[in-house]
């Protein structure tokens, strides 16, 4: 029983942590680098920039907390200088870009194959992945370059562009890998975790013939699986990754109270005998 209870402690401590810290939020500045908050916006679906409507707006952009009913494309245009060109290559870093987005640098695509269009019948869920580019110097001008990037943003998703990381790769890498552990690896291991722990609650419980059980466990499973995609509620990677957490716990913990009570009754019809 000590085991359950300092388990059940362990995950529901790692839940309240992330529910008040998101781990997806990236750090606020990377050493030796460059972070570009100023830009220009317009709502828009032309395939090129337009020419004109363009709003100067600083990033983080929300597009929940500036234009919650807004859906569509739309365009950002991040102009900065360079004084010389860079001696080594340089790594353009979005922590986040939802839902999905193209980015240019003076007029050269540089990410050809996002898919941008939505399918029919698709769901409008976001994408979570930080976008991580690395350029040669050559892609580069002494004087000013411009960073463009066109976004399809929902309203039911949490939609939006982070401030933009620009700097030697040897700065940046190491910041984009771990936010690709927490916000792309981290998720997928937590869904095996959760749907493995369910079918082990099935079996356990279809062996035992519990089928108060079994209904919970399959009732803890669909509730994770809706609450991560209804997009009404739009929960934030870290609001994701705790209820995940504590869908596991709770299985976790029927499968650990159903051991102890098999194992209570196994004892009493030895004692019986």
């Amino acid at each position: 029983m000590m085991r359950v209870a300092l388990l059940a402690v362990l995950l529901l401590s790692a839940t309240l942590a992330l529910v008040w810290f998101d781990p997806a939020r990236p750090p606020a500045h990377i050493a030796g680098t460059q972070t570009l908050t100023h830009a220009q916006f317009v709502l828009s679906a032309q395939p090129l920039p337009p020419t004109h409507g363009w709003q100067p707006i600083t990033l983080p952009d929300s597009w929940r907390a500036r234009r919650p009913t807004t859906s569509g494309m739309a365009w950002y245009r991040i102009a900065f200088t360079l004084q010389r060109l860079p001696a080594t290559p340089q790594a353009i870093y979005l922590p986040r870009l939802a839902m999905a987005g193209e980015l240019w640098l003076n007029g050269a695509l540089l990410s050809p194959y996002t898919p941008l269009a939505l399918p029919r019948g698709a769901s409008s869920q976001g994408r979570d992945a930080p976008m991580y580019v690395v350029l040669p110097s050559s892609a580069f001008r002494v004087g000013g370059n411009t960073l463009t990037i066109r976004l399809r943003g929902d309203a039911q998703v949490r939609s939006g562009l982070s401030a933009v990381r620009f700097g030697p790769v040897e700065r940046i890498a190491p910041v984009w890998q771990r936010q690709h552990l927490l916000q792309v690896v981290l998720p997928l291991v937590q869904v095996l975790l959760l749907v493995a722990a369910v079918c082990l609650a099935y079996a356990y419980a279809q062996r035992r013939r519990n089928y108060l059980m079994m209904v919970i466990g399959l009732g803890l499973g669909v509730m994770s699986l809706v609450l991560d995609l209804l997009p009404p509620l739009s929960l934030s990677p870290g609001d994701r990754h705790a209820v995940r957490i504590l869908v596991f716990t709770s299985v976790v913990w029927l499968l650990c109270r159903g051991g102890l009570y098999g194992r209570s009754e196994q004892s009493s019809l030895i004692c019986d005998n």
